[in-house]
């Protein structure tokens, strides 16, 4: 993942999962979000939208 996508997974986890709270603190439009969402879901097979795959994305960046 690239220094943003790192940086969106974080802040989306910190929001709670909330996308439009994500998109306000890093200055984004919402859809932004989502289209990078889908970007990680494509290189890393996991979905952040979804709990436990947030949770696998959160450990993989800590072991990093």
């Amino acid at each position: 993942m690239n220094p943003f996508e790192i940086e969106l997974v974080n802040m989306y986890a910190t929001c709670d999962m909330n996308a439009v709270q994500t998109a306000k603190e890093l200055c984004v439009h919402k859809n932004t979000v989502h289209y990078h969402f889908d970007k990680i879901r494509r290189k890393t097979g996991l979905d952040p939208r979804k709990f436990a795959d947030l949770t696998e994305l959160l450990s993989r960046l800590e072991d990093n």
